[in-house]
């Protein structure tokens, strides 16, 4: 989706001078600013910049009491939102689709294509992927072939990848909504080599696969919710079982097994 760079780019520049001279009443910031975006405006009548300033608590406020600030460029349906920290650094940046559901632009979520996020240093800390499954590309370029999911096309479901600082890829899944994970998600160290696979249903851990730094299955954890009992196999480094651990409520039974 293309992003009109010179009209954001000039606003935010216009923006940061008005943030810098806090001194002033906050009516000249409105006349400034209003300015600035009649300047920056492109030619389509289709599109709209708005500029929202927004306390700690992600509530509108004034420019005084600001925690982050976030502009818009809606054209029609479709928002590009970009929140700042107070410091001017981006924040988040992403699109959304406005719905009849849509009641404030403080608070509307991102649900269109790449949502990213930054710490105040500029790295980037997660992503999300909307309609994952219809940019499969996208998604193998995040979190490459590794994580071979069960395709849903549901349009709630999205894939979350959380990044170190270095810029490799922390884990990565399927979210059904905002909390609750779904079918897979895999874990890297910060080699990039992959540490973890858990198995999640409803929410809920069902399994979970541990590696060896060669690639080589380290364990593997059985989970049973339903009676609290689980399961799990331990292997050396040549993938021989080597100890099962069986956990029946409080009991636990340790079988090992010769090398």
């Amino acid at each position: 989706m293309k992003k009109p760079i010179k009209t954001r780019t000039t606003i935010t520049m216009v923006l940061l001078c008005i943030l810098i001279n806090a001194s002033a009443q906050q009516d000249k910031y409105t006349v400034l600013l209003n300015k600035a975006i009649l300047t920056a405006r492109n030619s389509e009548k289709s599109t709209l910049d708005t500029l929202l300033f927004l306390d700690f608590d992600w509530n509108q406020t004034t420019l005084k009491k600001h925690s982050y600030y976030r502009l818009l460029t809606i054209n029609d349906s479709v928002v590009h939102i970009t929140n700042f920290y107070r410091n001017g650094k981006i924040l988040m940046d992403g699109f959304a689709r406005l719905t009849e559901k849509t009641t404030s632009l403080a608070t509307v979520k991102c649900n269109l294509g790449t949502c990213t996020w930054y710490d105040r240093k500029g790295r980037k800390t997660k992503m999300d992927l909307y309609q994952p499954f219809e940019n499969s590309a996208l998604m193998i370029e995040i979190v490459g072939d590794t994580l071979q999911i069960i395709e849903i096309m549901k349009p709630e479901v999205f894939l979350r990848a959380a990044y170190f600082k270095n810029g490799r890829v922390r884990m990565a899944g399927l979210f059904m909504d905002d909390c609750t994970k779904y079918d897979r998600w895999i874990y890297f160290n910060e080699e990039g080599l992959l540490d973890k696979i858990a198995y999640y249903e409803f929410g809920e851990v069902i399994k979970l696969e541990g590696f060896y730094t060669d690639g080589n299955l380290s364990f593997v954890y059985q989970f049973n919710h339903e009676n609290e009992d689980s399961c799990c196999k331990s292997y050396n480094t040549s993938g021989k079982l080597v100890q099962t651990t069986l956990l029946e409520g409080k009991k636990t039974k340790i079988i090992r097994y010769e090398n």
